[in-house]
């Protein structure tokens, strides 16, 4: 009876290591599949077996700017166009804040208050109004009714956030009046992706000195 014993345990092993080998050898089929639909590195590889829905997604490191939103809109000659900024301080220290305009046509950007300080959970608005030129008052001969303005706004603070606005030259207006909420806070998290990120600056152009 104890011969019978051995011999079913035996045989019990022996099924769970066929399922065992069965197991491996379905995940080996499925790594080469997905080396052969183009997992050309190991990010591609991560991303196709943890797809970002599912939260393996590598966002940008926390060093680079945040990007507030992305705003587009019509005007016609000498309309205006308008964004209003609520910058929150939501640190527990107080921050300086600088708001830019960066572009070909910064110039034409009027802000209510370009410099301030906030205390921790402060807030305050700020205007940025943007006033499209007639035909007479443009300089550059070569502007057409076509043309487009594009601007980056920059909000410098604990962090540095920034706006894209594009402006298109039309006949007739769309609605151009938005409110948008920036807030600022330092990144005191320690996140599962920041070993993927390393520094690497752009390369400088030639000739140029250090």
């Amino acid at each position: 009876m104890s011969r019978c014993k051995t011999n079913s345990t035996f045989s019990g092993l022996d099924d769970a290591l066929k399922k065992l080998f069965a197991a491996k050898l379905n995940l080996g089929r499925e790594s080469l599949n997905l080396l052969g639909a183009g997992c050309s590195s190991a990010k591609d590889m991560v991303n196709k077996l943890c797809p970002p829905s599912n939260g393996c997604h590598i966002p940008e490191p926390c060093w680079m700017p945040q990007k507030i939103d992305e705003l587009c809109c019509s005007l016609s000659k000498c309309d205006i166009g308008e964004v209003c900024l609520l910058v929150c301080n939501e640190d527990f220290v107080p921050h300086d804040y600088n708001i830019q305009a960066a572009g070909e046509h910064s110039s034409l950007v009027q802000i209510s208050t370009d410099s301030f300080t906030l205390g921790p959970k402060e807030r305050r608005v700020v205007s940025l109004k943007f006033e499209l030129p007639s035909e007479e008052k443009m300089t550059d001969p070569s502007c057409c009714l076509c043309d487009d303005y594009e601007l980056v706004i920059w909000v410098l603070g604990c962090q540095q956030h920034y706006l894209n606005w594009y402006i298109k030259r039309d006949k007739h207006s769309s609605d151009c009046c938005h409110e948008l909420r920036v807030v600022d806070k330092p990144d005191y998290e320690l996140h599962w992706y920041d070993h993927f990120h390393v520094y690497r600056p752009c390369s400088k152009p030639a000739g140029a000195k250090d």
